[in-house]
C-alpha cells in the first residue's frame, strides 16, 4: 500500500517553520518600474534599492523620549543583515533575485486570495511597508498649565513615492478600521490629518526619503504641522538607548523596546496614576536606568534578551551581585560550560538587612538560630564560608573530560572545613602525591556504616533509629547492591579546587599542556559576558550550522512553490562554499550583576537551534523538515537507494561464488549454502534463495516503486571455462547495473 503525505499537515509544519526562520540577512533589491496607481499590487511597488530600509527614528531620537519600540518589517525578518554566518550566502545575487521573486510572487498570487477585510492591511505589510514600524513616547513639557499627554511618534517608509498613492492607501485602511477617519488627505507640503475616536492624529509623508510620520501631541490647541515637528529631530549619536542597543540588535532590523522607568514614571503620575507609581518607586524603579528587551543580531550571534539596568535597592537586593574576571584555564577548548556565580559576603549582609525587616521577630531569631549551628558542622561561620569560595562553581567538559572547578579564596578556611568534615561525619580522606601535584580521595561511606560512625559519637537516647546491617545475609547483599561508598577525588589548580568522580580526568587535566582561558572563549567563541552571571549554560554542537543552512535552503523552495516562483537551488552556494563552521554555539544566562539584571539566549541564525544543541535534536529536526517536504519523494528515492546497495551486496555475493567453484572445482552444496551466506553480505531488503549445487540465485526485493515486478533471478553459466552471469525475472532492466549481468 502506498503512502501520501497529508498535504494539510505538509503546509502547517513548514508554515509553522517559516514564522520561526527569522534568521536570513536583508537582499539588495535590483530596479523596478514604477506602475499606476489603481494596477495590480506588484505594480505599484515603487523603484526601491533594498528590500528593508534602515530604521529612521532611532537615529533622532530626542534626548526627552522614554519609550522607544521597533517591530521589525515582514520581509526584514527574513531579509535584515543580522552578521550572522548565513550573510554571504544570502547576499548573493541568486539569492537576492529568489526572495525579490516570492516578494513579488507574495503580493500578485497570495494576496487576491485573502479575504477581503484582509488585503489591504496585507498590502501595506507585505507590499508597501519598507522598513521597521518604529514608535517613541516623549515627556509632556513640564511648564503646561495643566497636566498633558506624552507626545507620540511614529515613523516607517513605504515603498512608493507618490502622495497621491499614499493617500489611497490611508483610504483604503480607513475604510476597514472603525473609529478611523481621514480628516484631510495629504496636501501638497506631505501633511494630512487623522481621526482616532475623535484624537487627532497629525500625518507627513517625506516623498524624497519615502518615509511616513504619524504623530499625537498632548497639548491643546497645537497647529504646527508634523512636518515642522519633523524637521526640528536632530540625529542623537550619544542617545542613552544606543548603548543596550548596541548589545542587542546591531543590526537594526530586530524586535527591540527600550524604557527609562523615572520619566515614564513622573508622566504617569501626572496623569492621575500616582498610587501606582508609588508602589513602583517603593519597588526601586526610579532608581532604574533603563529596561530593554528585544531579539536581534550583536557580536555576530543572535540575542534573545531583556535586561534591567538598577543598581541593589529595592527587589534587586534580594539577588546577589556578580562580578568575576574568571581567570579558569580549561584544558584545551572547551566543549560544554556551566557556571554558577556565588554570593559574597556583602549579598549576605543584604538579603539579612531584608529579611530583618519583612520577617517577624520571632522568624528572624528562628533564622540566627540556625545559622549560628554551622561553625559546628563546618567549622566556619557562614560570613568566613561565604569569604573562602567564590566567585564562581564551574561544570566543565573539555579535553580531559567532565568536572568541576570552585575558586578557592581562603586556603585556611579551607582546610579547616575540610578538617571538621571529615571528623564530623567520619569520612576518610587520603592524599597521593602525583605529576608534582598532591591528590585528595575522599570517602564517603554508606549509610549503614555512617549510621555506626555516628552512633559511636552520639548521646541520642534512641539508638533503634541509627541503621544496622541486616541479620538476613539475603538482605545483606541486597543491601551492599545499592547502599555503597561514593568518592570524590580533587587538585588544587590555578586557585581553584578542581573536582572529578574518577581520578584520571584530573591527570588528564595536567597532562594536556594546551590551556584555553575560558572568558574570552565565552566573549570571542560563545559570544556572552560571564562576569556578572548568576547562571550561565554555554555549549558547542557540530552539524547545526549546516542543517540550519539546509533548512533556511528548504524554506526558500517551500516560499517559491508557494507563491508561483520556484527557486532553482542549484544557483545558490553550498555549506563548503560558504565555509560555515563545523559547529554553532549556544548559551542562556541569568546575569545579577551589581548594575544590572538580566535573562539571554544566545543562537547563531535561529533560537530553534538552541533546542537542536540539546543531544540529537538537529537528527530529529531533519526529519521532521524531509517530512513535511514530501514523505512519497523520501521513500521512492529510499528505495532506489537500497536497490542500489541490493546490487552491489549480489555483486560481492557474485564473487564469492566464483572464488568458490575456483578453489573446489563446484558451488556449495545444500548443507554449505546457509554457512556460505553467513559469512558474507547479502541484501537486507530482500528474500535471497541459493540453489544448492547450481549457484543459481534467486531475489525477491521490497519496494514501494516496484510495482510487483520485484524478482531477479542470476544464473551462473560456463562459457569456454569462464563464469558469466545471465538475469531474468520481473524486475525492471533500469534498476540492473550491467555489471551484474555483463553481455
Amino acid at each position: 500500500m502506498r503512502h501520501h503525505t497529508c498535504p494539510s499537515v505538509s503546509r502547517f509544519i513548514a508554515l509553522a517553520l517559516s514564522l520561526s526562520l527569522a534568521a536570513l540577512p536583508a537582499l539588495a533589491s535590483p530596479e523596478r518600474n514604477e506602475g499606476a496607481p489603481g494596477g495590480p499590487v506588484s505594480a505599484q511597488i515603487e523603484q526601491a534599492r533594498t528590500l528593508v530600509d534602515a530604521p529612521y527614528l532611532r537615529t533622532v531620537l530626542p534626548l526627552s523620549a522614554f519609550a522607544y519600540l521597533r517591530i521589525p518589517n515582514v520581509w526584514g525578518l527574513l531579509g535584515a543583515p543580522t552578521g550572522n554566518m548565513f550573510d554571504s550566502a544570502v547576499q548573493s545575487a541568486p539569492y537576492m533575485d529568489a526572495v525579490l521573486a516570492i516578494r513579488s510572487g507574495m503580493l500578485e498570487n497570495i494576496l487576491p486570495e485573502l479575504p477581503q477585510e484582509w488585503r489591504s492591511l496585507a498590502g501595506l505589510l507585505l507590499g508597501q511597508l519598507h522598513s521597521p514600524l518604529e514608535i517613541a513616547v516623549m515627556a509632556p513639557a513640564q511648564d503646561a498649565a495643566r497636566p498633558q499627554l506624552p507626545e507620540l511618534l511614529i515613523s516607517a517608509s513605504l515603498d512608493r513615492k507618490d502622495p497621491a498613492a499614499v493617500n489611497a492607501l490611508l483610504a483604503s485602511l480607513v475604510a476597514q478600521v472603525p473609529g478611523l477617519a481621514l480628516q484631510g488627505p495629504l496636501g501638497s507640503d506631505g501633511n494630512g490629518l487623522l481621526l482616532a475616536a475623535g484624537l487627532p492624529i497629525k500625518v507627513f509623508f517625506d516623498a524624497a526619503q519615502r518615509r511616513l510620520f504619524l504623530g499625537v501631541t498632548g497639548l491643546d490647541g497645537d497647529s504646527m504641522p508634523l512636518s515642522q515637528r519633523v524637521a526640528a529631530l536632530q540625529p542623537t549619536p550619544n542617545h542613552p538607548m544606543h548603548e543596550v542597543e548596541k548589545g542587542l540588535d546591531k543590526s537594526g532590523q530586530g524586535l527591540f523596546l527600550w524604557l527609562a522607568p523615572a520619566p515614564l514614571l513622573q508622566a504617569a503620575e501626572g496623569l492621575g496614576k500616582a498610587r501606582e507609581v508609588a508602589m513602583l518607586r517603593a519597588f526601586g524603579a526610579a532608581q532604574a536606568r533603563y529596561l530593554a528587551l528585544g531579539m536581534g543580531g550583536s557580536g555576530g550571534k543572535q540575542r534573545m534578551k531583556v535586561v534591567l539596568d538598577m543598581p541593589q535597592i529595592g527587589l534587586r537586593s534580594f539577588l546577589p551581585a556578580i562580578h568575576t574576571d574568571l581567570p579558569f584555564l580549561a584544558a584545551g577548548n572547551p566543549e560544554t560550560l556551566l557556571m554558577l556565580g556565588l554570593p559574597g559576603t556583602e549579598d549576605l549582609a543584604r538579603l539579612e538587612g531584608n529579611l530583618r525587616s519583612l520577617m517577624p521577630p520571632e522568624g528572624y531569631q528562628e533564622y540566627q538560630a540556625a545559622k549560628g549551628q554551622l561553625p559546628e558542622i563546618l567549622g566556619l561561620t557562614a560570613e568566613q564560608l561565604l569569604a573562602a569560595f567564590g566567585h564562581e562553581l564551574l561544570v566543565i567538559h573539555d579535553q580531559a573530560g567532565y568536572y568541576a572547578a570552585l575558586r578557592l579564596r581562603d586556603p585556611a578556611a579551607y582546610q579547616t572545613l575540610l578538617q571538621q568534615l571529615v571528623q564530623h561525619f567520619g569520612l576518610k580522606h587520603e592524599t597521593r602525591e602525583l605529576l608534582g601535584t598532591t591528590f585528595h580521595h575522599l570517602i564517603f561511606a554508606s549509610r549503614v556504616e555512617a549510621g555506626q560512625a555516628l552512633a559511636s559519637t552520639t548521646t541520642t537516647p534512641d539508638a533503634t533509629q541509627v541503621p544496622t546491617a541486616p541479620a538476613d545475609p539475603a538482605q545483606g547483599i541486597e543491601q551492599r547492591l545499592v547502599d555503597h561508598p561514593s568518592h570524590l577525588y580533587w587538585i588544587e589548580d590555578q586557585g581553584y579546587l578542581v573536582f572529578a568522580e574518577v581520578p584520571q580526568v584530573l591527570m588528564d587535566r595536567l597532562y594536556i599542556t594546551s590551556k584555553v582561558a575560558v572568558a574570552p572563549w565565552l566573549h570571542q567563541a560563545q559570544g556572552v559576558d560571564p562576569s556578572g552571571a548568576l547562571l550561565l549554560a554555554s555549549t558547542r554542537t557540530s552539524g547545526v550550522p549546516q542543517l540550519m543552512y539546509e533548512v533556511n535552503l528548504w524554506l526558500l523552495t517551500y516560499l517559491g512553490d508557494l507563491t508561483g516562483h520556484p527557486v532553482d537551488l542549484f544557483s545558490l552556494p553550498s555549506a563548503h562554499q560558504l565555509h560555515l563552521p563545523d559547529t554553532g554555539a549556544y548559551s542562556v544566562q541569568i546575569t545579577s550583576s551589581p548594575d544590572q539584571l538580566g535573562l539571554e539566549l544566545v543562537y547563531e541564525s535561529n533560537p530553534i537551534e538552541a533546542l537542536m544543541a540539546v543531544g540529537g535534536m538537529q537528527t530529529l529536526i531533519a526529519t521532521g523538515v524531509l517530512a513535511a517536504v514530501a514523505i512519497p519523494a523520501y521513500m521512492k528515492a529510499e528505495s532506489h537507494a537500497q536497490l542500489h546497495g541490493a546490487m552491489t551486496s549480489l555483486q560481492a555475493l557474485q564473487g564469492r561464488l566464483a572464488e568458490f567453484r575456483a578453489s573446489k572445482g563446484r558451488f556449495p552444496s545444500a548443507s554449505e549454502v546457509d554457512t556460505f551466506l553467513d559469512q558474507g553480505d547479502y541484501p537486507d531488503n530482500a528474500d535471497l534463495q541459493l540453489e544448492p549445487a547450481t549457484g543459481k540465485m534467486t531475489i525477491r526485493f521490497y519496494g514501494e516503486d516496484l510495482d510487483g515486478k520485484d524478482e531477479l533471478i542470476l544464473t551462473p553459466v560456463l562459457d569456454q571455462g569462464n563464469l558469466r552471469w545471465q538475469c531474468a525475472g520481473t524486475l525492471n532492466a533500469k534498476h540492473i547495473p550491467s555489471e551484474l549481468c555483463p553481455p
